[in-house]
């Protein structure tokens, strides 16, 4: 099996547990030599079927970004993914920051940031000190 096949054939068994909430094992404890190229190579299948199916690409999210967090799971870098308007639950998606800030009562936040000192009175943080 060529490598573009098995990803087709490891993108389709995600997409069906997705569609039918069903969980599946680890693709990597069935196929251990898995890397990373393949891990996007299989993301971008399903989100090329997601954008064919009339989702549309909002963003982009990177995990893993915690060296702890990495150490853990035995990872060494960040993972990267691409977000659909359908992963926010039908829940209206703002771009642009000051329309964000002017439409929001109250704002969460993961760290403090210039970008939001302007509206410090509505940022909620764990990073009370500003060091995270």
């Amino acid at each position: 099996m060529t490598a573009a096949s098995l990803d087709q054939q490891l993108a389709d068994e995600l997409w069906s547990a997705d569609r039918h909430a069903k969980p599946i094992a680890a693709l990597t404890d069935r196929y251990p030599d898995l890397d990373v190229e393949d891990a996007y190579a299989i993301q971008t299948i399903n989100i090329d079927r997601r954008i064919a199916a009339g989702e549309r690409v909002i963003g982009r999210k990177i995990g893993l970004t915690s060296a702890p967090v990495q150490q853990l799971l035995g990872v060494s870098e960040p993972d990267f993914g691409v977000l659909t308007d359908s992963m926010f639950f039908n829940s209206e998606v703002i771009a642009d920051l000051d329309e964000f800030k002017k439409r929001s009562d109250v704002i969460i936040a993961n760290r403090r940031t210039e970008r939001l000192a302007d509206v410090a009175d509505k940022d909620y943080t764990r990073d009370i000190y500003g060091t995270d």
